[in-house]
């Protein structure tokens, strides 16, 4: 019974170690795929830059080949296709690429090829707005291989659900196909390190459990106290690593690991997953005008009123200064419209006091939801629908274009 015991604990521990490495991990893939498609849009414009420009159209309408080539070597990472042949940048090795066809009618022109190598560049710009955990790593694979991260041309092996052999170590992975189709991200947080100390504390438990009763009487009796405080303050701690200071919310580090775990979960169940963005109205001018103090009132009562309107599933998060996310699991488009749109409400009814002045401060919101938003846009699309209720005048919700 006590093995039982001590082995229930350790699997307890241990799942609970697998969980949070596979929440950062989660976020460091979603944060990683945001960067790629980035780089795949910048391609984009870039290929449309060249085929746009009236230098190009006369060379290509001219069917002058040697200026072409010109113009495609003084646009760096271009290639044009013409017929058979190749003008500008060379497509050899491992490259990303972006093709802009020109057709005329049911003909073919030429296609504008826009590209960038697969190498440490790249992988710099991937990851240098990608939060990776101690040992953790964010790797670019090709072919069942490490093209781009730490250990190069180690094969990766998968062994078991979100679990992988990298190199002939075991790793804890996430991993998503790049948004060109032809790579694939993984982030890995070696096994070793998450489980690290797990099997010393099954083994610690034991010696613990066949010790004298009385003794362990006694030790309770003496260290009780301090160790229920001990307990105590470990979590007042470890709340406060995820609560927005001011506020009183989560703060972005734990919105980051929610919205991670819920993506997954949408995407897994296939169930809807909406959020808002919002923002207080003109803040810079309330700080301005008013005092920080009042600013930081304000932004305390935005923190009150979600923490009362909100529905016990829903998760909201100070964001980042004036604004707030809120993210609402199993919610589709029209409920998070709805409940946007109480917020809104709810917003304009607070009355805040400036020394002599009652201010009344008022909020825009924008609304995106899963599925008709990409789960790696959710974030990006509530924003622009933040913008676009910003733009037509402030105070509303607006939601992302279908």
């Amino acid at each position: 019974m006590i093995l039982a015991g001590v082995w229930s604990l350790g699997q307890s521990a241990e799942n609970g170690r697998r969980a949070q490495a596979a929440d950062q991990l989660a976020v460091s893939l979603a944060l990683g795929l945001d960067q790629f498609e980035r780089i795949l849009r910048e391609l984009d414009a870039k290929a449309d830059g060249v085929a746009r420009d009236p230098a190009f159209q006369d060379a290509l309408a001219e069917g002058d080949a040697a200026r072409i080539a010109r113009l495609a070597s003084a646009a760096d990472g271009i290639t044009v296709l013409l017929g058979d042949r190749l003008l500008g940048a060379d497509l050899r090795g491992l490259r990303l690429l972006r093709e802009l066809a020109l057709t005329r009618g049911t003909r073919t022109l030429a296609r504008v090829v826009a590209s960038v190598p697969v190498d440490a560049v790249l992988y710099e710009r991937l990851t240098v707005r990608t939060p990776l955990a101690e040992k953790h790593r964010l790797l670019v694979v090709a072919g069942g291989r490490v093209v781009q991260g730490p250990e190069p041309g180690a094969r990766v092996s998968e062994v078991g659900p979100d679990e992988a052999e990298i190199g002939g170590e075991r790793f804890l992975t996430r991993s998503a196909p790049a948004p060109d189709g032809s790579l694939e991200l993984v982030a890995a947080a070696p096994a070793d390190s998450v489980l690290a100390g797990i099997r010393e504390f099954q083994r610690r438990l034991l010696i613990a459990a066949f010790g004298s009763l009385a003794f362990l009487t006694l030790l309770g009796a003496v260290l009780g106290g301090p160790i229920v405080r001990a307990l105590g303050d470990f979590t007042r701690v470890s709340r406060a690593a995820e609560t927005d200071a001011l506020t009183g919310v989560a703060n972005r580090g734990s919105f980051d690991v929610r919205l991670a775990v819920e993506a997954r979960r949408a995407r897994d169940l296939g169930l809807p997953l909406s959020l808002i963005l919002f923002d207080v109205d003109h803040f810079k001018a309330v700080n301005d005008d008013h005092g920080h103090e009042t600013g930081d009132e304000v932004l305390r009562r935005l923190g009150a009123l979600l923490q009362d309107r909100l529905r016990g599933t829903d998760f909201g998060a100070r964001y980042g200064g004036e604004e707030f996310a809120v993210l609402l699991p199993d919610t589709d488009r029209a409920g998070a419209m709805l409940l946007a749109e109480r917020l809104r409400e709810a917003v304009a009814e607070l009355r805040v006091s400036a020394g002599d002045e009652e201010l009344t401060p008022t909020a825009s919101f924008g609304v995106a939801s899963f599925p008709e938003q990409p789960l790696t846009k959710l974030v990006a699309a509530a924003d622009a629908a933040l913008y676009e209720a910003k733009r037509a005048g402030r105070n509303r919700a607006a939601a992302a274009a279908v």
